[in-house]
């Protein structure tokens, strides 16, 4: 065999075998983490140079010490020879006669890796660039192997850099080295055993926390240019690595949650779907998840904001024909503009996964933040802006697209405006932001639910409009506005041809049987029936939401023109 390539100063083959012994009795996360003793104090905290030059000398002492094990491996075991034979072995001069496949080649980068990760760390950097290759089929078996070896070899806690190291491992690491090199530093061996133990693994974990990140990166770039099937398998390493892993597990989940922004169908639903498993399986992070989610939606509102804002980008109308049994009615619907359609239909994807969450009494902050996203979106949905009045543009709410929103708003914000209140015992919007610095002021929440009121007095889509009137009675239940909003609603026909008419009867149900006017309950079972009992099959609409309501109701003394007898 040819020799090895010699690099950086030299080092017994006594010391690295004290090494390898103490490499396998004990783990290279815990040894990183193991006190040391006290040095004495100069100067207080080492400076960042001092960092990059701990660094500098800390990869120097990583080659030398892999190319050591190299060499002793080789010397002693022909088997593990050919091994890095295949794997191709940096420090070892390739042979012309031996041959593998690329696969066999993967495989063995991933055993030596394995193996010892702290003294063949330069495979998992060929299986980083093999993992760069524009060969998809070497990207994906690189991807695959490295992915594996990185959820085999990570701690259950965050790595560090070597900048993050505490106070006291720094002041030792270059108390110790200062004096080595004022010695000569002819050689590791007289650098002191503990120093070069903990200088070699901090180095490691510096680079293994590098390593990880740019394996991240990779799966980032392939998401964002990659085929179909080579997104969805990166979404799948992004999930894994979320789950299982608390390494980077922020960058994972920006990275998890913008995809549920993207132009493509698949890959959005690929993302939500993900999300949700992760929840299933971490429940803690759904916070973190709201939390993330809303942030995206930050940035979304302020893309459609700017879009809008723009003189060129102009909405499109289109008339749509509703029929309402031997009636039909012209209705003007109104779209964004094309431009924008990308961005709402992200924002649309967000909502809904949010809408679809299911909170628990405990989970009392993740409630919080799904509130306030809710809300916020909420506000500027409904606010009218000043290049709007400058403009004489229609109110967001008025848009087709907006409408999907908003269902999804209300039908989330009612379910958390229930666990709220179910918690509390009752729920008030204007206290409940004002409360624990949850960032809305007064002003902001009375004009969004000034905002609704105006919006449901006009619908351009009665789902949305029903949609509206329940958020609106969760909200405030008990103002006289909502009740003259509800009875001027149940006047118009084309309501109770909407897909969601049953809910719109419950809530008028729920309204009336919360309620204390007498003449005012009255006054809306009698419109109740004198709408829909000339519909076909209108009594056996209305009859089960009011067959329950109080003898006073049903025959209120003093107000004949109020009796209601209910037949079957």
């Amino acid at each position: 065999m040819a020799s090895l390539k010699a690099v950086g100063r030299p080092v017994s083959d006594a010391t690295l075998l004290s090494m390898v012994e103490v490499y396998e009795s004990s783990s290279w996360y815990d040894l990183a983490r193991q006190d040391v003793p006290s040095v004495p104090q100069k100067g207080g905290r080492a400076s960042p140079l001092d960092s990059a030059g701990l660094l500098h000398k800390g990869k120097e002492l990583l080659k030398v010490l892999s190319r050591a094990y190299s060499r002793h491996i080789c010397q002693s075991d022909s088997e593990k020879m050919w091994l890095r034979l295949t794997a191709k072995d940096p420090f070892i001069p390739p042979d012309k006669s031996a041959s593998a496949t690329l696969a066999d080649a993967l495989d063995a980068m991933a055993v030596l890796a394995n193996e010892c990760c702290v003294l063949n760390y330069m495979f998992v950097s060929e299986l980083l660039l093999m993992c760069k290759n524009k060969a998809v089929r070497v990207m994906l078996l690189s991807m695959e192997r490295l992915h594996a070896l990185f959820m085999e070899l990570l701690p259950n806690s965050k790595l560090r850099y070597i900048h993050q190291l505490d106070d006291a491992k720094m002041r030792y690491l270059h108390h110790h080295v200062s004096e080595w090199e004022k010695s000569g530093s002819a050689s590791w061996d007289s650098l002191d055993p503990l120093a070069r133990l903990l200088l070699h693994v901090v180095c490691f974990e510096d680079f293994f926390k590098g390593a990880y990140a740019a394996f991240i990166q990779v799966a980032t770039d392939q998401l964002e240019g990659g085929e179909a099937f080579v997104k969805r398998r990166m979404l799948h390493y992004v999930f894994e690595m979320l789950a299982r892993k608390p390494e980077q597990e922020g960058l994972l989940m920006d990275i998890l949650v913008s995809k549920l922004l993207v132009d493509d169908n698949k890959i959005s639903s690929a993302a939500s779907a993900k999300l949700s498993a992760l929840l299933e399986c971490q429940a803690g992070m759904k916070e973190i998840v709201v939390r993330r989610i809303g942030q995206a939606l930050s940035g979304g509102v302020g893309k459609v904001r700017t879009a809008l804002s723009c003189k060129s980008v102009k909405p499109s109308k289109k008339k749509r024909s509703t029929s309402l049994r031997e009636f039909k009615f012209e209705r003007l619907h109104v779209y964004v503009a094309s431009d924008v359609l990308p961005t709402l239909k992200g924002m649309y994807r967000c909502i809904l996964f949010m809408s679809e969450l299911h909170f628990t009494r405990n989970e009392s902050k993740a409630t919080s933040e799904a509130l306030k996203v809710y809300t916020s979106v909420l506000s500027f949905i409904f606010s009218r802006g000043e290049s709007e009045k400058a403009t004489h543009r229609l109110p967001l709410y008025e848009y087709e697209e907006f409408s999907r929103i908003i269902r999804c708003i209300s039908s989330g914000l009612e379910r958390c405006i229930h666990i709220v209140s179910s918690r509390e015992g009752s729920f008030n919007i204007f206290d409940y932001f004002q409360s624990d610095g949850r960032g809305l002021s007064r002003e902001s929440v009375e004009e969004s639910v000034n905002s609704l009121y105006r919006a449901a007095h006009k619908p351009l889509s009665f789902s949305t409009n029903i949609g509206l009137l329940s958020l609106i009675s969760k909200l405030q239940p008990f103002e006289s506005r909502f009740y003259n909003l509800l009875y001027e609603r149940v006047l118009d026909l084309r309501m109770f041809d909407a897909t969601s008419r049953g809910a719109l009867l419950s809530l008028i149900s729920n309204c009336v049987s919360g309620d204390t006017d007498t003449a005012r309950i009255a006054a809306f079972v009698k419109r109740l029936l004198q709408v829909c009992i000339p519909m076909s099959g209108g009594q056996r609409r209305v009859y089960p939401y009011f067959s329950d309501l109080p003898p006073c109701v049903m025959c209120p003394r003093g107000a004949a023109e109020h009796v209601i007898r209910f037949k079957r």
